[in-house]
């Protein structure tokens, strides 16, 4: 699959692919993700922890071991849900920056 629709919901590239990784894959290690993905292993737990402050990652502690794995797709359209809904805060403010008239 290809991960420009990712990208285009708000994704960075290196999120994208491990998110599609973890999807394929279902729960696995870093060493994993990094031999699928070819990132290196520092950079793959930046951009785990990215994805699970947005909701789209978890991780599980198995005998030590942790496993990381992708939350449900749908979890994206609450992703994006709370993300519109953080930017329709802000319009009032913009608006007052703005020259525009107030009802465009």
């Amino acid at each position: 699959m290809d991960s420009n629709i990712l990208r285009q919901a708000g994704l960075s590239p290196r999120e994208a692919d491990v998110y599609l990784v973890l999807l394929r894959l279902g729960s696995v290690q870093v060493s994993r993700i990094a031999k699928e993905t070819g990132f290196h292993r520092t950079n793959i737990y930046d951009t785990l922890e990215k994805l699970k402050e947005k909701g789209l990652v978890s991780l599980v502690e198995m005998k030590g071991v942790m496993y990381f794995s992708a939350a449900n797709p749908s979890r994206l359209l609450e992703y994006l849900e709370e993300r519109k809904e953080s930017i329709e805060k802000l319009i009032p403010d913009l608006m007052k920056l703005s020259k525009f008239p107030k009802d465009e």
